[in-house]
C-alpha cells in the first residue's frame, strides 16, 4: 500500500529502521509491516497481508516516531481505517 503525504518533501527515517507501519486486510487485523520512502510517498508492505485495505502508524502509544519530513518534522499518528474506534 502507498501512503501519500502532504508537505512530504524530503521524507526519511532519519537513520533509523521504518517502524510503526502497520497493515490490515478486510479483517481489520493490523500487523507490523515494512515501510520504504519512495520520493514523497511511504511503500508498506507485510507478507501476512496481501491485500491490503488499511494502514496506520505510530498508532501504538510506544512507538518511536522514526518518519520525518525535510525540514525535520515528525510525522503524526495516522490511520486510514474509517472510525477505527467504532467498529
Amino acid at each position: 500500500m502507498r501512503v501519500w503525504f502532504d508537505h512530504a518533501a524530503g521524507l526519511s527515517f532519519h537513520g533509523h529502521a521504518a517502524t510503526g507501519f502497520e497493515l490490515a486486510g478486510a479483517d481489520h487485523r493490523f500487523v507490523l509491516a515494512n515501510a520504504t520512502v519512495q520520493g514523497a510517498t511511504v511503500l508498506v508492505k507485510s507478507a501476512s497481508v496481501p491485500h491490503p485495505l488499511y494502514v496506520r502508524f505510530a498508532w501504538n502509544s510506544v512507538v518511536e516516531n522514526s518518519l520525518y519530513n525535510n525540514d525535520g518534522l515528525p510525522a503524526s499518528t495516522f490511520t486510514s481505517e474509517p472510525s477505527p474506534l467504532h467498529r
